[in-house]
């Protein structure tokens, strides 16, 4: 979708590289219909995957997964409960 985008200049030619994608992907305009700018990205939610091989002094490799978290979510917002995760 987004080379589509990319190939769909205000000028191009009608059907657009864009408007040929839509038409052979029917549920991409219902898709992208709940799809809204945040008011702010400070308080997005984002659930990305880090994951690190730190390796000592030793050589030795240890594979970690880390996740952050905003500083107002340790307590978790449904059952008002400690999170497993710390802030440090």
């Amino acid at each position: 979708m987004l080379l589509a985008v990319a190939a769909s200049p205000p000028e191009a030619a009608k059907p657009t590289k864009l408007e040929q994608f839509a038409a052979s992907h029917p549920n991409m305009p219902r898709a992208l219909a709940t799809v809204a700018t945040p008011d702010s990205f400070a308080d997005e939610e984002y659930y990305g995957v880090n994951a690190f091989i730190f390796v000592n002094e030793k050589g030795e490799r240890h594979a970690c997964a880390m996740s952050w978290h905003r500083k107002d979510w340790c307590i978790s917002q449904r059952r008002k409960q400690p999170s497993r995760h710390k802030i440090f």
